[in-house]
């Protein structure tokens, strides 16, 4: 049975962030998933397109919706 230690930050392996609200996950292609556990934020800053599929209803559901640059509604 084995196990695996996982790598520890310095220098030159810096982590994505300082604070200890926000998990950071950063890919290899600069996409990045941010949450800010103090702002109550879901940061999705991705490289090239992004596709939501689902079976089922996709609902937004908010106060203000803001969308910026060109919007296509089909169906």
């Amino acid at each position: 049975q084995g196990f695996i230690l996982d790598s520890f930050y310095d220098e030159t392996q810096k982590p994505p962030s300082n604070s200890v609200n926000k998990r950071v996950i950063r890919f290899n292609n600069g996409t990045r998933i941010e949450i800010d556990r103090e702002s109550n934020l879901l940061l999705v800053d991705a490289v090239g397109d992004v596709t939501i599929k689902a079976t089922g209803t996709v609902t937004i559901d908010a106060p203000e919706t803001i969308i910026t640059g060109n919007a296509t509604v089909e169906g």
